[in-house]
């Protein structure tokens, strides 16, 4: 008995020794799949974060090749407008690309009437001034009545009538009218022509009202075009300086290894 004793001490202790290590062995796994499941689990934020990275990089994308083609779209358009050739297809175009702007929409829509036809230039409007001035002249300078003498007085009166200078001549009568339509006309004001007419009454506004609506409609899509290209750089603007924002929470740090 005494020789099955011997020893005993140090096998104990070894057993010992192997259950703490076994201890520490197992203490050591649980750590590990502590860090594998925390792992785990930023490996998923991380991958929900990318996903929703690429979603609005894809819509800013969209967004930005939408700008861009507003710009293009509404240059095609002022091309045409400019050049007084119908634009009912580049309206178009236009149109669509600003369906989710109602206020801006409503501005277009007021020359949709002229797409078909095209609106006269600038130039043009200017060049035929005078004859519709002079026209002005004849309309309101005819006499109502229909008898042959007064209808032949008015001539006479016609042949003798004095044309004032075009200038910023001050009055309400004809001339003063006329003079300062031309003059403003004449130094590239369309607006102020307009507005001087605009003070005609009677045969002479009959008279006018053609070229009236045709300056209107050049005054109106001009106001039109100004709209859409500020819009357009508005949209441009905003796509080139917008970063794509990173989803809150930032990137996830990396698993402490140690």
């Amino acid at each position: 008995r005494v020789v099955a004793l011997e020893g005993l001490p140090q096998r104990i202790g070894a057993l010992e020794t192997q259950l703490v290590a076994m201890a520490t062995d197992a203490r050591r796994l649980e750590d590990v799949n502590r860090r594998l499941e925390a792992l785990s689990a930023a490996m998923g934020e991380a991958e929900g974060r990318l996903l929703e990275i690429a979603r609005i990089a894809e819509a800013r994308r969209a967004a930005d090749v939408a700008a861009q083609a507003l710009s293009l779209a509404v240059g095609q358009l002022r091309s045409d407008v400019t050049a007084g050739t119908p634009f009912a297809a580049s309206l178009a175009t236009v149109e669509s690309l600003i369906a989710e702007q109602p206020a801006l929409t409503e501005q277009v829509a007021r020359v949709a009437s002229f797409a078909d036809s095209g609106i006269p230039t600038r130039d043009q409007l200017t060049a035929e001034l005078p004859a519709v001035l002079a026209h002005i002249r004849d309309a309101a300078g005819a006499p109502d009545s229909d008898d042959v003498l007064d209808r032949a007085l008015g001539a006479l009166e016609g042949l003798v009538r004095i044309r004032r200078a075009p200038g910023e001549v001050p009055g309400a009568d004809l001339s003063a009218i006329l003079a300062r339509a031309e003059h403003r006309a004449s130094a590239g004001n369309l607006a102020g022509a307009v507005e001087a007419l605009a003070g005609l009454d009677g045969p002479g506004a009959d008279a006018a009202a053609a070229w009236l609506a045709s300056a209107r409609a050049r005054l109106s899509a001009d106001a039109v075009l100004a709209a859409l290209d500020a819009a357009a750089l508005e949209r441009l603007a905003a796509e080139g300086t917008e970063a794509i924002e990173e989803p809150e929470g930032g990137a996830p740090a990396p698993a402490d290894q140690g």
